[in-house]
């Protein structure tokens, strides 16, 4: 015991020999109900995919609207909100049909006045059915208070809208859409269909499917005319709409994704057009065109790699700001990849948007006079400049970036997901934090790097971070101490070579040893980790999977390798040239611990082992009763018969039953978990956990669609995802308990692919959240207050671990007779204490000579009794005192005071010295 307390000055051990007197620590268990943890959703919006300025007529003047992912009662769904200055509400929800189970989503938004004196209104179109429960199909109005269907919109299952613009002039006036839909209304209409304010017109089939439309004057001929930017994989097309038929006015070997048009002063409009295609109308050039006076030209020929280029314009009038604004997906000479540039007279401005996920749209706001536009960027980001503003920010030249944020601890970023977790040591010594892996930028508003580091309340950045994907987190005790480390895609961390694996010491990233490669001399990719010890005197080593075959000299065949914190070593001849693991485990059952290893494959080591396999420290075995399947997963857990290896994948029939992708493994037999999961469930994890529900921790399943426990009885659903709302469209893939809560409750942290969970937003990272056990709660009634006597203030209180509260006071010296610490137990008196007191104390000070007295307050004297007397020296001394009366040492308030008093023999002169505690940990039994 003595060894694990390795603690600058002083450490107490206090145990309270209690029976049924603590009612606080009962009520506490009462009161609590497990319940998802509230504040993990985005700092903003999780997604945003158009925005548009609208006066909703109601006295606060033209706001900001947008189309994305909004939160609201039931969780995060694809919707429209408004921002408030300092808040987003959310005004708009939309679904698919009832009972039908496909997603609902919007692509479109615009406002318009249709002269039906209705005055202004926000149109919003998309795929879905309703909108807060309004009938609507694939389009809707918003006048401010309500929403309302346009006409009978476009067929659900028809297609959908990409684009909504009004054209106010000209022969056949009305709303436009533009997308992929074939029939609105019941009627056939292909790809544009106009909207008079009454009923709904064909304008005959422009051929092939609308990315973008344009609503301008004199191009292509004369008069107002809708433009659109239209195509197939192969081939593209810039149409005019003059109210009576279609004509074409350019086409391209590429689809046309962005049409705008531009009048300058003298009253010439340019049609710039941009898109997948490299010649147009028999002109090369490169994604990007010009078409004025009936001809087209290339804009510029600095871009390459392009997957995807939309556009805005200065608007007209506006002097003396950028010309053209081109967003996406894309490669500019001389900037490299990028997904928002700016283009003013011929030269390409970057603004510095950090982006990956290449969808990015932008609304141009005009200003008061002469001055630059503003330009409001939509998309999937985290950070703007050196701003964090998930999902949309605000760009105004010569003042830079700022944002439209509320708070939110959730993960943010680009092709966002979360793979990893484990436990570790934190910065703070004996402390322990929860680090988190996956692909992402931002985490609440910390900055982050794929990697990040959560103690409960806060988030904190691991150094440069990785430079892509984390997939596996690990302890591992490597000689320098438990130190994480990490497997994924990445090649670096800021300028320090990382390929596929790296090890953060606290401070830094550093290479593990000269990293893991393919045979082409690439970085390899690390899948999955565990820490393993065969038992045969190496001790324990990091065991990694995934696509590698050497460690720069040290070949690693088979893809599955060892370091044991100094070097690399394969594990048998492992996998054969094709096929995957997908988990690792340590499991023991009986014949001492083995590595399982689960996934894809047929043989591992020269052993058939279709799946599933077993690694002894000398060879790979197959697991006794398996016959073949692909494993996803694997967990320990013990549901009160002792441990049991539980496997997830697609499988079925292991040992002789007939058991369906889920089931367990002990003594060399196979058993059933209550039941069979149904198939297209998509379970993807399992954890243990403790929430406070049963009498022993569950065994967790989490998928993408669901979350249920089993108690070792029966199961239970903890979350069951609303077929329009939800977890999204990918699996948890991760999860880890920890804590949360300046409180230190204990939780289940989930991370994946998924906005919310239920009601709750969780962008990307969850936490269930239980009740603590009746240890824990005793603990929660606990007070330490200070001593008259005590140098310094108690600056902290929390858990540390289970069942163990750690109080940490001001560090510093002061030389008294006397130095105690209070311990006063909440709902606990000396009339409603136990009948014996035992006191265990631990203590160590470093000094030269003399002794240390450690000593229990008789409250009824208040004097103090000597339980423990030894030698001072830097070593820990154990002291124990048992069957106290604990009506003497209790008093009428609950309160326990403990001293240690420190006698020093100097070599000159005696005087009685007593150092500062720095902390003190108190366990309750």
């Amino acid at each position: 015991m003595a060894q694990h307390w390795r603690i600058r000055h002083l450490c107490l051990v206090l145990g309270l020999m209690v029976a049924a007197v603590m009612g606080s620590a009962l009520a506490a268990q009462e009161d609590c109900a497990p319940h998802w943890a509230d504040g993990f959703g985005a700092p903003g919006l999780p997604f945003v995919e158009q925005a548009v300025m609208f006066d909703d007529g109601l006295g606060a003047g033209p706001r900001l609207h947008v189309i994305g992912l909004v939160p609201h009662a039931d969780g995060v769904s694809w919707g429209v909100a408004r921002w408030e200055g300092d808040q987003w509400v959310t005004i708009g929800v939309v679904r698919a049909s009832i009972p039908q189970s496909s997603s609902a989503y919007l692509r479109a938004i615009e406002v318009a006045d249709l002269n039906d004196g209705r005055g202004q209104g926000l149109f919003v179109g998309g795929a879905f059915a309703q909108v807060n429960g309004v009938p609507a199909n694939g389009i809707a109005r918003w006048d401010g208070v309500r929403w309302e269907p346009v006409g009978a919109g476009v067929d659900e299952g028809a297609g959908q809208i990409n684009v909504i613009r009004h054209m106010a002039e000209g022969s056949a006036p009305g709303l436009y859409i533009g997308g992929d839909f074939v029939r609105v209304g019941g009627v056939s209409m292909r790809f544009v269909a106009r909207w008079d304010g009454q009923s709904w017109h064909s304008t005959g089939n422009p051929g092939f499917i609308v990315y973008d439309m344009e609503v301008t004057r004199n191009v292509g001929g004369q008069g107002p005319c809708l433009i659109v930017g239209q195509g197939t994989s192969s081939a593209g097309f810039v149409s005019r709409w003059d109210g009576s038929g279609w004509s074409v006015i350019g086409q391209a070997n590429g689809p046309v994704r962005g049409v705008r048009a531009y009048t300058d002063e003298q009253g010439r409009t340019s049609l710039y057009a941009s898109g997948l295609f490299t010649h147009i109308e028999g002109v090369q050039t490169r994604f990007l065109a010009m078409y004025r006076d009936s001809a087209w030209t290339p804009v510029d020929m600095r871009l390459s790699g392009v997957s995807d280029l939309r556009l805005n314009l200065r608007p007209n009038g506006v002097k003396d700001s950028f010309d053209l604004v081109v967003s996406g997906a894309f490669t500019v000479q001389g900037f490299g990849p990028r997904t928002l540039m700016l283009l003013r007279q011929g030269e390409w401005i970057d603004p510095g948007l950090n982006s990956t996920r290449g969808v990015v749209s932008t609304l141009v706001l005009t200003p008061d006079g002469d001055d630059a536009a503003m330009l409001v960027v939509c998309g999937s980001f985290s950070r703007a400049g050196n701003v964090v503003t998930p999902n949309i920010a605000l760009f105004e030249e010569g003042v830079g970036w700022s944002g439209f944020t509320t708070p939110g601890e959730g993960i943010t970023g680009s092709n966002l997901v979360v793979r990893a977790m484990a436990v570790g040591p934190d910065v703070v010594p004996g402390e322990t934090a929860l680090y988190v892996g996956g692909q992402f930028d931002a985490a609440g508003f910390v900055p982050l790097a794929n990697v990040g580091r959560w103690d409960g309340s806060s988030w904190r950045p691991l150094g440069d971070g990785l430079n892509a994907s984390v997939n596996a987190l690990a302890g591992f005790q490597d000689g320098l101490g438990t130190l994480i480390y990490a497997g994924g895609g990445f090649t670096a961390s800021g300028q320090t070579s990382v390929q596929g694996i790296a090890r953060w010491d606290g401070a830094a990233w550093h290479s593990v040893g000269e990293g893991l490669q393919t045979s082409q001399g690439g970085s390899g990719i690390v899948r999955a980790m565990t820490v393993y010890d065969d038992g045969h005197g190496a001790g324990e080593r990091l065991v990694v999977t995934g696509t590698f075959t050497k460690s720069g000299s040290t070949p690693l065949p088979g893809r599955v390798a060892a370091w044991d914190g100094q070097q690399w070593s394969s594990l048998g001849t492992g996998l054969p040239t094709s096929g995957t693991i997908n988990s690792m485990i340590v499991f023991d059952d009986g014949e001492g611990p083995m590595l399982y290893a689960g996934g894809q494959f047929s043989s591992i080591g020269g052993v058939a082992a279709a799946g599933l396999a077993r690694w002894d420290g000398l060879a790979w075995h197959p697991v006794p009763g398996w016959t073949s399947g692909t494993v996803r997963a694997m967990h320990v857990h013990d549901d009160g018969g002792g441990p049991e290896l539980y496997v997830l994948g697609d499988f079925s029939g292991v040992g002789g039953l007939n058991v369906q992708d889920f089931a367990r493994y002990r003594d060399g037999g196979w058993r059933i978990v209550g039941v069979n999961l149904q198939s297209g469930d998509d379970w993807s994890t399992m954890a243990t956990f403790d929430d406070g529900i049963d009498s022993r921790p569950a065994l967790f399943l989490l998928g993408e669609k669901a979350v249920w426990r089993w108690n070792g009885q029966s199961w239970r659903s903890v979350y069951t995802r609303d077929p329009n709302n939800g977890l999204g469209t990918h699996p948890i893939h991760v999860a880890r308990p920890f804590v949360f809560g300046a409180d230190r409750r204990p939780a289940l942290y989930l991370g994946g692919g998924f906005w919310s969970v239920g009601a709750t937003p969780s962008n990307y990272i969850a936490a269930w959240v239980g009740c603590p056990t009746f240890e824990e709660a005793l603990l929660n009634a606990l007070e330490i207050t200070r001593g008259t006597h005590l140098f310094g203030d108690v600056n902290s209180i929390r858990h540390v671990s289970s069942g163990w509260l750690r109080v940490r006071s001001g560090y510093g010296q002061t030389f008294t007779d006397l130095h105690s610490m209070i311990l006063h137990v909440r709902g606990m008196t000396a009339a409603a204490s136990p009948e014996t007191l035992g006191v265990n104390v631990v203590s160590r000070v470093n000094q030269p000579s003399g002794t240390q007295r450690v000593q229990l307050r008789n409250w009824d004297t208040g004097t103090f009794v000597t339980i423990g007397t030894s030698v001072i020296g830097p070593f820990d001394r154990l002291h124990t005192m048992e069957n106290i009366q604990a009506s003497r040492f209790v008093r009428h308030d609950g309160a326990i005071e403990v001293s240690i008093r420190h006698v020093v023999v100097a070599p000159v002169f005696a005087f009685n010295f007593e150092s500062d505690i720095d902390w003190v940990q108190v366990m309750v039994r």
